[in-house]
């Protein structure tokens, strides 16, 4: 069961799985990682002014942890973005990289309190660090 594995009590876990069951509802983490990406990058990098380079970015998962030491827990949020550039030619190059974020240890009460307000900013501050990730890497490819 999701409690015993995570350390969490049968309410805890109730209140886990909603939030992370309407989450899809209420958020687009790809759309925000893509606006927060859109947000960081010189304009001349943008494809209203260099459509010369395709980028695909999606969270391609969020990870759930449990301390060892203390009854905290971590989430992690990994991103992959594909690169394509340049595109005039036949066979482009291209990558595909892995980003990773994870959050500081925090107590499941704060992370789960007022509807998940402690999820929701630790998410947050993943999408800005992933953000951040891609962009340092579009400056120098």
């Amino acid at each position: 069961a999701l409690e015993a594995w995570l350390g969490l009590s049968r309410e805890e876990a109730d209140k886990f799985n909603a939030y992370f069951e309407g989450l899809p509802k209420r958020r687009d983490l790809n759309q925000e990682l893509v606006n927060a990406v859109s947000a960081g990058l010189p304009e001349d990098r943008l494809a209203a002014k260099n459509g010369n380079t395709r980028l695909v970015l999606g969270i391609e998962s969020i990870q759930f942890n449990e301390s060892t030491r203390s009854y905290s827990h971590l989430l992690t949020l990994k991103a992959k973005a594909h690169m394509e550039w340049p595109q005039d030619q036949k066979q482009p190059n291209s990558t595909i990289r892995e980003y990773l974020c994870y959050t500081d240890y925090r107590n499941i009460n704060e992370l789960l309190a007022d509807n998940g307000a402690g999820l929701d900013e630790v998410i947050n501050l993943c999408i800005q660090q992933l953000a951040r990730q891609v962009s340092v890497a579009l400056r120098f490819d």
